[in-house]
């Protein structure tokens, strides 16, 4: 496993974002294979030793600001799913890799910032855009919910440090989205909230007084 795994990180490592985007993406989806959820507690520890955790949080913040300029076309948004897929694996259940997403200030951030930007895309194609929805800004947006709800699952720091970048109106933004095939963000969304005020009175007094912005409207 941990030789596969150096394999894999070469290609992410050297093409971050679009060069050579669909070799990335399938180191990537390889990544997700063998860090899926029957893989020894081993293989999770030996992602973050070999650095390939941090390898994708760097693909992710440069496919985030492509997200969040609205540049991304559909190759842009299937990497971004694999990022946050093999994230989401490697952070389950491992202290150690969850704490990877607070030591470096922009993480959190740019996570943040791509739920806000595929929230602000779903939104726009309830209206104009049906295309982007299903497997690209949904999935992106789910996605991101996934990691955080790991990020966050009995970890206070974490908890704490989402509501200082500006979590909670954000999240509780996704409440707005339309009813219908949003059955899954709604419950993604209620499950994140749980998890920032359970433990949390600093983050219930937040949520009390948090108003949901308006989502911006397609024109």
């Amino acid at each position: 496993a941990a030789a596969r795994i150096f394999t894999f990180l070469e290609v992410v490592a050297l093409t971050p974002c679009l060069a050579q985007l669909r070799s990335s993406g399938l180191a990537l989806e390889c990544l997700q294979l063998v860090t899926g959820p029957l893989c020894d507690a081993c293989v999770r520890d030996m992602c973050r030793v070999c650095g390939a955790v941090t390898a994708t949080l760097t693909v992710l913040r440069s496919l985030g600001a492509l997200i969040a300029a609205q540049l991304g076309d559909p190759g842009v948004f299937w990497q971004a799913e694999n990022c946050l897929k093999f994230l989401e694996n490697v952070t389950f259940m491992n202290a150690q890799n969850q704490l990877l997403l607070a030591d470096v200030p922009t993480d959190v951030p740019c996570l943040l910032h791509l739920v806000a930007s595929t929230r602000d895309l779903e939104k726009a194609s309830e209206a104009c855009e049906p295309l982007l929805r299903g497997s690209t800004a949904r999935a992106v947006l789910h996605g991101a919910l996934k990691v955080l709800l790991n990020f966050t699952e009995n970890h206070d720091v974490a908890c704490t440090l989402v509501a200082k970048h500006g979590g909670l109106p954000i999240i509780c933004s996704l409440l707005c989205l339309k009813a219908g095939d949003t059955y899954d963000t709604q419950v993604l969304t209620m499950s994140l909230l749980a998890n920032l005020c359970e433990h949390n009175g600093d983050n219930r007094a937040l949520l009390g007084n948090t108003s949901v912005p308006a989502v911006p409207q397609c024109i």
